[in-house]
């Protein structure tokens, strides 16, 4: 599944504007830089996500938080156990 961290919503857990949907997690690092802010959250389900906040102050090391997701998100089939790659274009140029 690919979903770009400038897509994730996030909104501190106690707030009134926290969605009923979405997944919590807790913020692990939070680094600020001014228009934009990396933050990585443990979200229990999934493992620790990287998150793009833009133009805000991002939450603390510690905080809970709620994650959703805005726009379009890439999924792929899983492929069974055992199952050869498919050809790439390294393979044609080798062949």
């Amino acid at each position: 599944m690919l979903i770009q961290p400038e897509q994730f919503a996030l909104l501190p857990l106690a707030s009134s504007a926290a969605p009923a949907s979405g997944v919590t997690g807790k913020v692990t690092e939070a680094r600020y830089y001014g228009r934009e802010a990396p933050i990585s959250v443990d979200v229990a389900e999934a493992g620790v996500l990287q998150v793009r906040a833009l133009g805000t102050e991002p939450p603390a090391d510690g905080d809970e938080v709620s994650l959703t997701v805005r726009g379009p998100v890439t999924a792929w089939p899983v492929r069974p156990a055992g199952a050869a790659d498919p050809p790439g274009p390294a393979d044609a140029e080798n062949a």
